[in-house]
């Protein structure tokens, strides 16, 4: 009877015990590496879905780009033929009154491009975020100054400048869309960065103690 009582008393204590401090550390790695696989996977799914919308961005800024094309193209056609109006001067007139909206199409291409590179590491230092980051300033300076769309000339073939009144009858620019998008895509990837730098730190940590440890161990087995 004592044995077993002494038995039982021996697998109660050591039931009790508490795990070593290797295993702490061994179990602390393996939830902040499980942590690091879980976020990653996170963010390349919301990278995905960011990627799914430029998709349908660079389509809206095509159809964005077609309402200055279509309304210089009306005003061109309205003062012929009165006016002979080559083919390069009518392609100049629409590429000026049209910029706004092409400088819109070319930041939704270069969001796409980024987002479709899910490999990329550095994220706010890619070429593709560069350029969008510098051409967004350009666009919005553009349509703060011609917040109307249509293009006119006169007999001579200059270029008409427009009264107040006039301006008013115009068709209103509609805002570039892929600005917008870039806020989205710039608040979203900044917000996954940081967490993805956090889950780093931690691992990094725990890699950092589980060294020390084994490096401590080594010199109480010698």
């Amino acid at each position: 009877m004592k044995k077993k009582a002494t038995a039982t008393q021996k697998v109660s204590k050591s039931s009790t015990e508490k795990p070593s401090l290797d295993d702490e550390v061994s179990k602390a790695f393996e939830s902040v590496t499980v942590t690091k696989f879980r976020t990653e996977q996170l963010h390349t799914n919301w990278r995905a879905h960011l990627f799914r919308l430029s998709i349908g961005v660079v389509l809206l800024t095509m159809h964005q780009y077609s309402q200055p094309v279509r309304d210089c193209i009306v005003d061109i056609k309205s003062v012929q033929p009165d006016v002979d109006i080559d083919n390069a001067t009518a392609m100049k007139l629409i590429f000026s009154d049209g910029l706004v909206e092409l400088i819109n199409l070319i930041i939704a291409i270069l969001q796409m491009l980024f987002l479709a590179n899910s490999t990329e590491k550095k994220t706010f230092i890619a070429k593709s975020y560069c350029a969008t980051a510098a051409l967004v300033p350009f666009c919005l300076g553009l349509y703060f100054n011609t917040k109307r769309t249509g293009c006119m000339i006169d007999s001579n073939g200059s270029i008409v400048t427009r009264t107040s009144d006039a301006i008013n009858q115009l068709s209103e620019r509609q805002f570039p869309v892929s600005i917008l998008f870039n806020l989205i895509v710039t608040g979203c990837v900044y917000f996954m960065s940081i967490g993805m730098e956090q889950v780093d730190k931690n691992l990094a940590a725990v890699e950092l103690l589980r060294d020390q440890l084994l490096h401590t161990n080594k010199k109480k087995s010698k």
